[in-house]
């Protein structure tokens, strides 16, 4: 598959990214979309709905809310062996195996979603954190 550096927005910094959909044989034609698609991450009404319910639940307690960037956990997510040897690209005639989870792949953010929603999931039951969700970054409010 071709690859590509496209630059981030406001960096001077660029992330690699890898056309999986180039050619009459590329990754994505070989993917099921209806089993990838539609796993929508939380939104913010999701996270108003939570900030109601502890309103609700603790009236007049401060509350404090943070976000951690989770772009680069999609990129470090390892794919399955029999997938990795379908991302091998070509680099001056060299090739590398590129084994984890490609940028430009249409399961990518399905595969997010079930590897962080186990994560939430943990720590919602080991933890007991309630009010625990995933957006466009991972919040969390006390």
């Amino acid at each position: 598959m071709p690859i590509y550096a496209v630059p981030k927005p406001n960096q001077s910094d660029h992330h690699l990214v890898t056309d999986q959909h180039c050619g009459k044989y590329s990754l994505n034609s070989l993917i099921q979309h209806d089993k990838v698609t539609g796993f929508p991450l939380d939104n913010m009404v999701h996270f108003g709905e939570m900030l109601m319910d502890l309103d609700k639940k603790k009236p007049n307690k401060r509350r404090v809310a943070w976000k951690s960037d989770v772009v680069e956990a999609y990129r470090i997510l390892p794919m399955h062996p029999l997938w990795q040897i379908k991302q091998i690209n070509t680099i001056n005639g060299k090739r590398h195996v590129d084994r984890c989870n490609a940028f430009g792949g249409c399961s990518l953010g399905g595969i997010f979603i079930a590897f962080n929603g186990l994560v939430v999931w943990i720590v919602k039951k080991e933890k007991e954190i309630k009010y625990l969700m995933t957006v466009r970054a991972t919040a969390a409010v006390t």
